[in-house]
């Protein structure tokens, strides 16, 4: 995998429960390259974020959870490892350090015992070896490249003294300290205002191309993956069901459920002909029920009985660096087979 930098392969997360098995992730293949930004993007329940636990090795071991397939990562000295395989010592190792993440709520992450400057200044000195005086300084550096004002007055502030953006920054400074070669965000701005969102997503951007960092990104915001994504891989059901370039899926694009949720992101009304905002009919299904064949088929408005209800299509290339998991995407797009 010269080229890559991470490798999702056939990934399979299941969890055994007394109401049965819930397959949270069914058989994701993801490819992230040095540099880039690819955006898993879908609605509640796709199996989004379980797909970056599972590469952060934050799922819990047990006799209940079943976890299969391959997740290679290319280190800094080249080495390609299987990061489901890797002992805990190991992936401690890397986590934090190689790989970082950005969880969604900064609040039930911070430590409110620990102030922000020892919280973030800890993976300094554990992953760089830096003294506790340097630890401090580079977090000091982080806080205030995010725009954090005073940022040496923070460093003795707990999180509960600090607002929920300024929380995320702090997150998002912890994260990037040991300057991580993949970053894994996690819905990282939901909860925040729109202003501040912007802000953060600009601050993510101006650091990724300095530090020369990936990032994975997982929301569930069209507006945010327009804005930052080079490719984008859309989830559903615990399966991509489609994988594009932003352009390209944002013009055209070839799974009925990725034409929903375009149809539903909200636009200026130019006039009086369309004054309802579209939506997709029904729900995400269970991860303990999924239905037969395309997952997609009960609130897809181009089903057909007894061929998209029978078998899961395989993810087909349907154009250049594209794949779609349907079987009528040809019919329903004018392409011809050939």
């Amino acid at each position: 995998m010269p080229d890559r930098l991470l490798d999702i392969r056939d990934l399979y997360v299941h969890f055994h429960t007394d109401e049965g098995v819930a397959r949270a992730v069914e058989g994701v293949s993801l490819v992230v390259h040095p540099g880039e930004t690819v955006v898993l993007i879908g609605e509640s329940g796709a199996g989004k974020s379980v797909t970056g636990l599972a590469v952060m090795g934050l799922i819990p071991s047990g006799p209940d959870v079943e976890i299969a397939g391959q997740i290679e990562f290319r280190g800094r000295d080249g080495t390609v490892r299987d990061l489901a395989r890797l002992s805990t010592g190991a992936m401690r190792r890397i986590r934090g350090n190689e790989i970082a993440m950005v969880f969604q709520e900064p609040m039930s992450c911070l430590n409110p015992v620990y102030t922000v400057g020892d919280q973030i200044a800890d993976a300094v000195m554990l992953h760089q070896g830096r003294g506790r005086t340097e630890a401090l300084g580079i977090a000091e550096q982080m806080l205030e490249r995010l725009g954090i004002p005073d940022p040496r007055a923070r460093l003795s502030a707990y999180p509960h003294q600090i607002s929920g953006g300024m929380a995320q920054r702090v997150m998002i400074a912890m994260a990037l300290s040991c300057r991580p070669a993949l970053l894994i965000a996690d819905e990282p701005t939901t909860a925040l205002d729109v202003t501040v969102q912007a802000q953060l997503l600009e601050l993510m951007k101006a650091l990724q191309h300095e530090i020369g960092m990936a990032v994975l990104f997982i929301t569930h915001n069209l507006g945010v993956a327009a804005e930052i994504a080079d490719r984008i891989a859309v989830m559903y059901a615990g399966r991509v069901v489609e994988e594009s370039p932003t352009e390209a899926i944002f013009a055209a694009p070839r799974m009925p459920y990725s034409a929903g949720l375009l149809a539903s992101v909200p636009r200026l009304i130019l006039d009086d002909r369309d004054l309802h905002l579209a939506a997709i009919p029904g729900e995400v299904p269970s991860p303990l029920h999924h239905p037969r064949g395309c997952a997609f088929h009960p609130r897809c408005p181009h089903f057909v009985a007894d061929l998209c209800d029978t078998t899961v299509p395989p993810l087909e290339q349907c154009g250049t660096g594209r794949t779609v998991r349907c079987v009528r995407w040809r019919a329903l797009t004018g392409e011809s087979i050939a």
